[in-house]
């Protein structure tokens, strides 16, 4: 699978506060990687905040501008025909909010086109919701799935992940009920994890901590996947990231901090 992704679970998902060193870092690299290895610069995002519940979305536009420095932001919401608009995208980013209705304003055509430039290896950045709907389906409070999302990557992802029994009975129903998915990537706020667990392909280093008073639970973390290979995207301090799958007898194996590039 080749890809140029970045999926990531942040807490400041609108205004970025303790999360921009870190998101700014990993789209700095990932727009790097993808130059050094097709040639093309990206000029232009097209930004897709369909999820965004707030009530400044000038605002929030302003504050996911300054996460792309001088690459400039193209919101999807100001033009007239979004279709093309994504057919033309050099990228796509999709915000997070409320998933109800990120899946209500992106029909099933637009997913449909944002897979095909994703399957082309056109960079897409996702965080929160905007990660989740890159995966095959979702688990919305780990009981009910939906499916129809993009199918970009063929694993789970699940943000703000609260890890005790209930939930890991969730994860192990979701898993026996969808044998075609057999990772679902889960991050906490919970739990600092080692740093020697970040694998980071592409430039190969650890995102540095940019706010040493910061705590795990508002560090953003998350997986990048640049053409076929997978790594932990986070800084020192980010929060854990706990791998499930099902062994050979069915039963639920957690493996946190894991060598996440088993996942594609």
């Amino acid at each position: 699978m080749e890809k140029n992704l970045l999926l990531t679970n942040l807490v400041d998902n609108y205004s970025f506060v303790n999360t921009k060193v870190f998101m700014t870092a990993e789209i700095n690299s990932l727009f790097r990687s993808y130059a050094l290895n097709t040639g093309n610069d990206i000029t232009e995002v097209l930004f897709i905040p369909y999820a965004y519940d707030g009530t400044d979305i000038i605002l929030y536009k302003g504050k996911v501008q300054e996460l792309f420095g001088t690459v400039n932001l193209k919101n999807i919401t100001e033009g007239n025909n979004p279709i093309e608009m994504i057919r033309q995208a050099q990228a796509i980013v999709i915000g997070g909010g409320r998933m109800d209705l990120l899946e209500n304003s992106l029909n099933i055509n637009m997913r449909n086109e944002i897979k095909i430039k994703i399957d082309a290896k056109i960079p897409y950045i996702g965080w929160n919701e905007g990660s989740v709907i890159a995966c095959p389906t979702k688990i919305e409070d780990l009981d009910t799935v939906s499916n129809d999302l993009i199918a970009a990557v063929p694993f789970q992802f699940v943000c703000q992940y609260d890890d005790n029994p209930a939930n890991r009975i969730s994860i192990e129903d979701f898993l026996r009920n969808n044998p075609n998915i057999k990772n679902v990537v889960c991050f906490s706020d919970q739990v600092p994890p080692v740093a020697a667990a970040h694998s980071v392909p592409g430039d190969g280093d650890i995102v540095e901590d940019g706010d040493n008073n910061t705590t795990a639970a508002n560090e953003g973390s998350g997986i990048r996947i640049v053409k076929s290979k997978a790594g932990l995207a986070g800084t020192q301090s980010a929060a854990t990231v706990i791998l499930y799958q099902l062994d050979d007898n069915g039963n639920l194996i957690p493996v946190p901090n894991p060598d996440i590039s088993v996942i594609i």
